[in-house]
Order: C-alpha cells, then sequence, then structure tokens
C-alpha cells in the first residue's frame, strides 16, 4: 500500500514543515496552511484542535504532528474523518481497504476477533520496539487503565490537554473487556491503527470497528510476543484470555515478516503459548519474578526462556532459577541447580 504515495507526498512537502511548538510566530503560518486542506476542517481532529486552542489555534495540531516525522498526505480514497494524515508509509491504504472491507463483510455474524477483521496489512513481525518512544507507549497504557480509562493512541500528545469533561467527546471510551487482555506492565504494545483512522467509529460502538479492534490488537501482542523473544529472549505474562484471542486470529497469520509468512516464528510463537499455559501465571509467579530486581516495576511481567527441539517440534523453557518454584526449566537451569544440589 506504501507504493502508492512517494516521498512527494510526505507532509512536510505537500503542506510544509512543522515548527517546533515553541516558534508562537510559526504557528499562525503553519496552520492557515492546514486550514488550507478543506477537507481537514471536517475531520474530528481539527474540530478537537479549534476546541482546546481556542484564540491560537494550531497549537494542538502542531504538537501531534511533530510526534509524526514520517507523516503523509493521504489520496481522497484513503482520507480519515478522524486525522488528517497518515501516520506512516505503512499505513498507506488502510482506510480504503477498511471500508473495502466493511462492505465485504456486511452482514456477516463471524465472531472477532479473526483474521477475517484484520485489516492492516503485513509485514507483523521485525518492527522496531522502541519506536514510538517507551515513555508515550506507557502514557497511552496508563489513559487505558486509569480509573476513567480511553482509548488514546500514541501520536495523539494532545490528550492531556483536554479538558476531563470533553474527553469523552473526542476519544471512544476502554471496552469493558480491554482488560481482560491487556498487555503487562512495560510491554511496549500500542493500540493498532483502527483506533488511529477509525476513532469516529468507535466512539459511536460501531460494531464492525470493534471487530476490528480486537482482532488487530490480537495480531500486535501476539507478533510483540515473539520479537520480544527473538530480541531479548524473554517471555511476557500474557493472560490467558490474550493468548486465546492470538490463537483464534492464528499463529501463522500473524508471524508475517519482511519476505512473508515465517514458519519458524509461527512454531516459536506456539511454543511460547504452550508455556504461558502450563505457567502459575498470577500473583504467586509474578511476586517471585519481582524479587529479581525489585527496582524494576516491570520484572514481575517476564521471565526468560529459551527454545529446545527433539527435531521434530520446538519447546520453550524457563531460563531462569524461579526457586521454590517448580516450573519447566530448560535443561541448563535443571544441571545447574543438581550441581549447587550437589554441592551441599
Amino acid at each position: 500500500m506504501a507504493a502508492d504515495l512517494g516521498a512527494d507526498q510526505r507532509y512536510t512537502t505537500v503542506v510544509g514543515e512543522v515548527p517546533d511548538v515553541s516558534d508562537v510566530a510559526g504557528w499562525a503560518a503553519a496552520w492557515t496552511r492546514e486550514e488550507e486542506r478543506e477537507w481537514t476542517q471536517r475531520t474530528r481532529a481539527h474540530a478537537l484542535f479549534r476546541d482546546l486552542d481556542g484564540g491560537t489555534p494550531g497549537n494542538a495540531s502542531l504538537r501531534q504532528l511533530r510526534l509524526l516525522p514520517d507523516a503523509l498526505v493521504p489520496t481522497a480514497d484513503d482520507r480519515s474523518t478522524v486525522i488528517t494524515v497518515v501516520r506512516r508509509p505503512s499505513e498507506v491504504g488502510y482506510v480504503r481497504t477498511y471500508c473495502q472491507r466493511r462492505t465485504q463483510m456486511v452482514g456477516s455474524s463471524y465472531p472477532a476477533p479473526a483474521w477475517e477483521f484484520v485489516v492492516m496489512a503485513p509485514r507483523f513481525l521485525g518492527l522496531p520496539l522502541d519506536y514510538p518512544p517507551h515513555p508515550s507507549i506507557t502514557a497511552r497504557r496508563n489513559h487505558r487503565t486509569a480509573s476513567c480509562p480511553f482509548l488514546v493512541g500514541w501520536h495523539q500528545a494532545q490528550f492531556t490537554s483536554c479538558p476531563q469533561p470533553r474527553r469523552a467527546q473526542y476519544y471512544a471510551r476502554v471496552p469493558p473487556w480491554c482488560s481482560s487482555v491487556e498487555v503487562p506492565y512495560g510491554a511496549m504494545v500500542d493500540l493498532p491503527p483502527v483506533q488511529a483512522y477509525m476513532s469516529g467509529a468507535l466512539l459511536d460502538r460501531d460494531d464492525f470497528a470493534f471487530k476490528v479492534l480486537r482482532s488487530e490488537w490480537a495480531v500486535f501482542k501476539g507478533a510483540y510476543l515473539v520479537d520480544s523473544f527473538r530480541t531479548r529472549g524473554i517471555m511476557w505474562l500474557y493472560s490467558k484470555s490474550l493468548r486465546s484471542w492470538i490463537l483464534r486470529v492464528g499463529l501463522r497469520a500473524i508471524c508475517h515478516g519482511p519476505t512473508g509468512s515465517d514458519e519458524r516464528s509461527a512454531e516459536e510463537l506456539g511454543a511460547l503459548l504452550a508455556l504461558l499455559d502450563k505457567l502459575p501465571v498470577g500473583p504467586t509467579l509474578t511476586h517471585r519474578l519481582g524479587l529479581v530486581a525489585s527496582e524494576r516495576r516491570d520484572r514481575s511481567s517476564w521471565l526468560s526462556v529459551i527454545m529446545t527441539s527433539d527435531g521434530s517440534m520446538l519447546e520453550a523453557k524457563v531460563d531462569e532459577v524461579l526457586l521454590p518454584l517448580h516450573l519447566p526449566y530448560s535443561a541448563d537451569v535443571l544441571e545447574g541447580r543438581a550441581l549447587a544440589a550437589e554441592e551441599t
């Protein structure tokens, strides 16, 4: 989809450079250029920016745009009613595909999550684990788990400036099922693109939009589980409900890398989920993990793992000593414990 727009469609090329938020003198000119795009004035984002800025329009808009260095100007058939740009090249065509998929699924009673409701295009594996920045992702997760939770994307820096009484006008509330499939603290996974481009439909409680959200949520979380193992040798303690969602979408559907479907990754994801099914995921395990490095709040959310193979299938094993818990430990851990027992 990204091939539809070239470098000449970058926001900074078509509309102009985005000034720093401290450059008050530059706000007016940048905001004028933005409003000259006409259709943007009919978007929910434009109404929000006007609402927040009052007599100095443009500040909230610039705060958002500065988080989007790769932003593109969408084609006429790929425009969203809630955001004025395409956040990154990989999301070009998302709105167009969403509308096509919605038409195809009219009248369908197919349950979600399911692969049929995944609108975003592969690849899903091998994406940078530190983009957007960790503080931004953590803040957005905190918005989802707060006492008055909302679905807020990493690009929506203006959220904190929106008065509490008006937030429900622009941001969708967190659905009841969210807490049961939320990622553990410290996992750097944000909301899928449906929240960015179809937040109006989510705000209106549209059934199809929420089916897409549930399905793409499972894809993001499954891919992140594999990537975290491959890059850090760790496994996040996903809830049973989230593991079920990942399986419903499909391991092979999720495990798409730069060159297409990745069978090895699908096997690894299956092995990680199988290990999670064997672990006593809950307060006892998280408390024991927290003792490993009490200064790190996220340490209670993951453990070290290793993959083993008998020649026919992969199996994930716990690769750190967490006594007195009896877990499916790796051969090295068991051997180390045996040697330690002999010495005593």
